[in-house]
């Protein structure tokens, strides 16, 4: 009798069954102002999930819970169509085996554009930004550009990243925009900073992949310009690399429609860092949060307007007074963590 007692008692009462495991990760944040746009992906069990409504997730900024503008998830059979910049030093210090080297990657990269809706742009800088090819889908003038490359010259780096920047902004068709920047030497006569080229890829949404040969370039800058576009920075010794390096961007890039997108608007372009936390809750049950983080823009010509009101009294001179300081009509979510008013 006891026998039977401790079976039904391990029936039921035995382990309960494990609950699917929900998992999100962020993979970059972009602002285009007043615009968040977060790319993610979300999972169960390891599985990533695209079949995600408007109520499986939600997303706060400094705690205070935003407005989804927009929820995409791409289709996960589809390679991501893409529209890339290729801008490549052609400086002095490039000759022999750098401008080889380069000449490759660039050409590998070139063949395994699919030649119907990839496109791509080829960007020479030395003194001057050279636009070799503007975004074409013909492979052979892409080709051709590419073995025209003659080093010569200092090194135009941030005035050719911005214009390669501007270029796929203004003539990309297709969803996934991107920038390659391949460099080996420190910047010499620009007059753009690095600065201007992360506010224009963040404020357009394009990514930058950067490429160093070597130790002498701009290398902390180039990696951050990377990192906040949300793309990613390589260094290499040996040129002899490049094609694998190109290889691995390409298929970076491929990937980039295999996530979900979600945007809203914040607020104030007073120049703060703001952090927020992204949760999604994918039909598995249970909920993942991750945090993000951006630079807000700084331009108080876009400050909302707040009316106030003061109280009037009347005082003697050299007297103090304590006016009564009525904020009227507050745009939406707005909450001011203090105010000091003179």
């Amino acid at each position: 009798m006891l026998a039977i007692s401790a079976v039904i008692c391990a029936v039921l009462f035995g382990a309960a069954p494990l609950l699917a495991q929900p998992a999100v990760t962020i993979k970059r944040t972009v602002l285009n102002w007043p615009a968040v746009r977060i790319h993610f992906t979300a999972s169960c069990n390891g599985a990533q999930v695209y079949a995600l409504g408007a109520g499986d997730v939600t997303v706060t900024e400094e705690g205070v819970p935003k407005s989804v503008r927009m929820l995409h998830c791409s289709d996960p059979a589809l390679r991501c169509m893409q529209s890339v910049g290729m801008v490549l030093d052609a400086s002095g210090s490039m000759s022999g085996s750098s401008a080889e080297g380069a000449k490759l990657a660039a050409k590998t990269y070139i063949a395994r554009l699919d030649g119907s809706n990839d496109e791509a742009a080829q960007f020479f800088f030395n003194t001057d930004v050279k636009l070799q090819q503007a975004m074409t889908r013909d492979k052979i003038a892409l080709a051709h550009a590419v073995d025209s490359l003659q080093p010569s010259g200092p090194t135009a780096l941030w005035n050719a990243s911005y214009a390669g920047i501007e270029h796929v902004n203004a003539n990309g068709q297709n969803p996934c925009k991107a920038v390659i920047v391949l460099t080996d030497g420190a910047d010499n006569v620009s007059t753009k900073t690095a600065a201007e080229c992360i506010a224009l890829a963040q404020r357009v949404g394009i990514r930058v992949f950067t490429v160093v040969i070597g130790t002498s370039a701009n290398a902390a800058a180039l990696d951050q310009l990377a990192t906040l576009s949300g793309g990613r920075s390589y260094q290499t010794p040996n040129a002899a690399q490049l094609a694998a390096i190109f290889n691995d961007i390409f298929d970076i890039i491929a990937l980039d429609g295999n996530e979900c997108v979600v945007e809203y608007e914040t607020r104030c372009p007073d120049g703060s860092m703001r952090s927020g936390t992204l949760a999604v809750a994918p039909a598995c049950g249970g909920t993942a949060n991750a945090a993000f983080a951006f630079g807000a823009i700084d331009d108080s010509t876009l400050y909302d307007p707040v009316p106030f009101a003061l109280d009037t009294i009347a005082v003697k001179g050299g007297d103090e007074a304590k006016l009564r300081f009525a904020l009227q009509a507050l745009p939406v979510d707005v909450t001011f963590s203090s105010l000091d008013a003179t």
